[in-house]
């Protein structure tokens, strides 16, 4: 099979495919997002992780209220988004320099 019969093939299916998002659906994305992100931070640093870590801590403590922001993860697993950030500025995200917006 040549690639334009592969490109070909895919485009047909995926006309034919009609997903749609259940609520359930959405609620398990926005938790394994907070679990996913919390994980990541957990794990041990290095150069490459560090700018991927600055990201996952501007978006974890940032209240703007979006689909898919962190606020609204956490109110889907039935957490306050002030008392969450509070918890993580001081238990988990000690080496972060706010001033400077990264890891010291």
């Amino acid at each position: 099979m040549n690639s334009a019969t592969l490109v070909k093939k895919a485009k047909t299916q995926s006309e034919s495919v009609n997903f749609e998002w259940t609520d359930e659906d959405i609620h398990l994305m926005r938790v394994e997002l907070i679990n996913d992100a919390l994980f990541f931070l957990a794990r041990q640093t290095s150069r490459v992780d560090k700018v991927l870590k600055d990201q996952l801590i501007r978006w974890l403590l940032s209240e703007t209220v979006e689909p898919f922001s962190s606020e609204v993860c956490f109110c889907s697993m039935g957490m306050d988004g002030d008392e969450t950030r509070q918890f993580l500025r001081k238990y988990v995200i000690r080496d972060f320099d706010f001033e400077k917006g990264m890891f010291s």
